[in-house]
């Protein structure tokens, strides 16, 4: 009786599992049903560790304060950028984050200009100043931009890989931060071009769509994928090295079973999801290649952060090459059969 309960207690717990990781069950699911039509045992694997961004302290660019004098101050009443100054000089201006400091900075590129306009010759050292302070502003525009991107907590979250699948995946529709990247990399554009500096507003609405999308879900489903075809190539390279799976060259019970297992869960389920997850892949990193690009042509990129790239990267072109090897191996027992080695 008790061992009985046990079996039921164990039984709950799986499907509770695999209930809130759905793609994990997948995976298990499809190396179950290969072992058993070869007739062979899958090996014990562990998920292999993914590449984590670097820490904030490693990432942030260096960027200068600007100071301007109580009495520089006070003769700047008459613009709009005494009002933004007085906010970034006040508490909570001194205090905010990265993505704070970098609307402070776009909104008094985008009042400067005027200021020094209405100032004329009143105050010749005044408008001297803020030109200075403009052209350093303006050379310090690409390290505020990174910090406030690729150093933030939004990006962080962007690509944090959850213990288990949070949400489905791979996704149907666009991921949101696809099309927020697209719009930062275009507003970056103008920004480091000198235009449209009033469209600062912009900036808060991308990051939080930027914290919403699916790189951590991508990372999951690498991990999951990347260990299931391990354990999933080990069986088939197992059947190959060993007796054949058909002696006759004609297909017997278990090769029809194998791939009747290789074309429903396979190919219909999760190489038809792989290719979604590499479009995926494919539409988030070339948008942060892009950024990062245009912010590198400005000043170097973190080297720790180069080898986080590096490694998303490889990361994506390794399962590629697992799940070629996969249709290699599956298209061999196939002929061993009579049966089409050909896989879509």
């Amino acid at each position: 009786m008790i061992h009985k309960a046990a079996i039921l207690l164990l039984s709950a717990l799986l499907l509770a599992c695999d209930a809130a990781d759905p793609q994990a069950a997948q995976w298990q699911q499809y190396v179950k049903s290969l072992s058993r039509s070869l007739d062979r045992q899958a090996p014990t694997t562990a998920l292999m560790p993914l590449p984590t961004l670097p820490s904030s302290a490693t990432l942030l660019r260096q960027v200068d304060s600007e100071q301007i004098n109580l009495l520089e101050f006070l003769r700047l009443r008459r613009c709009a950028l005494g009002q933004t100054l007085a906010e970034k000089n006040s508490i909570l201006g001194r205090h905010g984050d990265h993505a704070a400091a970098l609307i402070f900075t776009l909104r008094f590129l985008d009042e400067v200009d005027s200021c020094i306009s209405t100032l004329g010759d009143d105050a010749p050292a005044l408008v001297a100043s803020l030109q200075s302070a403009k052209q350093r502003k303006r050379a310090q525009l690409p390290a505020q931009l990174f910090n406030a991107l690729i150093a933030g907590p939004e990006f962080r979250q962007l690509w944090t890989a959850p213990a288990q699948q949070r949400q489905s995946y791979p996704p149907m529709q666009r991921d949101v931060a696809v099309a927020a990247l697209a719009h930062w990399r275009l507003l970056q554009t103008q920004w480091l071009a000198g235009r449209d500096y009033q469209r600062h507003s912009e900036l808060l609405p991308l990051l939080a769509d930027i914290r919403r999308g699916l790189g951590g879900e991508w990372l999951h489903y690498q991990r999951q994928a990347r260990q299931g075809l391990e354990q999933a190539n080990a069986l088939l390279a197992q059947r190959l090295r060993g007796r054949p799976l058909c002696l006759t060259g004609g297909a017997n019970q278990n090769a029809r079973i194998f791939a009747q297992v290789l074309h429903k869960q396979f190919i219909a389920g999760i190489q038809a999801e792989a290719g979604l997850a590499n479009r995926h892949q494919q539409a988030l990193l070339a948008e942060l290649a892009a950024i990062d690009a245009a912010l590198a042509a400005q000043q170097a990129l973190p080297p720790s952060y180069l080898v986080w790239q590096q490694q998303l990267s490889r990361l994506g072109e390794d399962l590629l090459q697992a799940f070629r090897r996969h249709v290699k191996l599956s298209g061999e027992l196939l002929a061993q059969c009579g049966l089409s080695p050909t896989l879509p």
